[in-house]
């Protein structure tokens, strides 16, 4: 590690656990309750798995379906639905994550 940002403190933990034999889901919740914070954490697997953790109050993440694609973003700390109106006004099934659970796509 060359660095000192939660990132990269958090990838390499990520990984850490990982090559101990920890499970993605499990891993990325580890991570994050070692952090501490409130933080949202993404990772994009080899496999091309997709885990969101979803823990930033106030930067809530979404689902939701766009043509044939599912969909995930955060809310880009907006506290209305700016995410929909301006950005995805064609988004359908419109899902909020719970807080402290892991999304895998």
């Amino acid at each position: 590690m060359e660095g000192t940002s939660d990132s990269e403190i958090g990838f390499w933990q990520y990984k850490s656990l990982l090559q101990a034999g920890e499970q993605g889901i499990s891993a990325i919740s580890k991570v994050h309750e070692t952090l501490g914070g409130v933080a949202n954490i993404g990772v994009l697997r080899e496999d091309g798995e997709f885990l969101i953790y979803a823990a930033h109050p106030e930067n809530r993440v979404y689902t939701f379906g766009l043509g044939k694609l599912k969909m995930v973003s955060t809310a880009l700390h907006s506290h209305d639905d700016f995410l929909f109106q301006a950005i995805f006004p064609e988004a359908r099934s419109i899902e909020l994550l719970p807080l402290h659970t892991v999304l895998t796509l």
